[in-house]
């Protein structure tokens, strides 16, 4: 019995699986890539969701109550951990060494941060108020 080997040709050729192969491996880096990704912006998301529970159980807790006679230097907030999260408000006032104070414009920074990719997130929230006596 002969066999011909030209007419009999079953399996794989070493071109072929190394072709296969190969676009497999290109095939899992894209998806692992894509992984990555989706896994930071994940982080990204949780981080501001819990960014903004901070922001509001800061500012309900210490909420901006503008009642005649409350001094200006009430509106700070010393910092304030909320989950992970440091709340913190700042008070400025531009015209403090004013002679004329009975109507000024204080400005109110809302401050956010947190540990986030190795070093510190910050995000801040500036507001205008008008303080009268």
């Amino acid at each position: 019995m002969v066999i011909d080997f030209k007419k009999c040709r079953s399996g794989l050729t070493l071109i072929e699986v190394l072709l296969a192969i190969s676009i497999m491996s290109l095939g899992l880096v894209i998806m692992l890539t894509a992984i990555s990704r989706c896994l930071a912006v994940m982080k990204i998301s949780e981080n501001y969701h819990k960014a903004m529970w901070a922001l509001s159980a800061g500012e309900v807790e210490f909420p901006l109550l503008m009642k005649a006679g409350t001094p200006p230097e009430d509106y700070a907030v010393d910092p304030q951990e909320y989950d992970g999260i440091m709340y913190e408000r700042i008070m400025e006032d531009p015209d403090e060494d004013s002679d004329n104070n009975e109507v000024r414009l204080l400005i109110l920074t809302t401050k956010l941060s947190w540990q986030g990719r190795g070093s510190e997130q910050v995000e801040s929230i500036p507001r205008y108020l008008v303080y009268r006596k």
